[in-house]
């Protein structure tokens, strides 16, 4: 069997909609996470946080590059926004469940 191994990109890759992987911004469930440049902004329930998601040699304008591009070449983004949002990790730990 060739099992397809859970990282948290592969999770973000499911989660964020068809209609927004090309999008600076998508909902993963109650949590909407907006690629701010040099921020992703995450608004989960009432309580907003930031992650600093600056990269050496890289720039993006605002509003005009894909969130799921950017954790695609720097995949390490996507643990430090489960860090930060308790309603991307509880998605997280059913997308490892199921």
């Amino acid at each position: 069997m060739n099992a397809i191994r859970k990282t948290p990109l592969r999770f973000f890759q499911n989660a964020i909609p068809e209609p927004f992987k090309g999008d600076s911004n998508a909902d993963i469930g109650d949590v909407f996470i907006a690629l701010v440049y040099p921020q992703i902004l995450i608004r989960d329930g009432r309580s907003q946080c930031t992650v600093d998601c600056r990269q050496d040699g890289f720039l993006a304008a605002q509003d005009s590059y894909p969130l799921l591009a950017l954790l695609e070449q720097f995949p390490s983004l996507c643990e430090a926004i489960l860090a930060e949002s308790p309603g991307v990790r509880a998605a997280y730990a059913r997308y490892l469940r199921d």
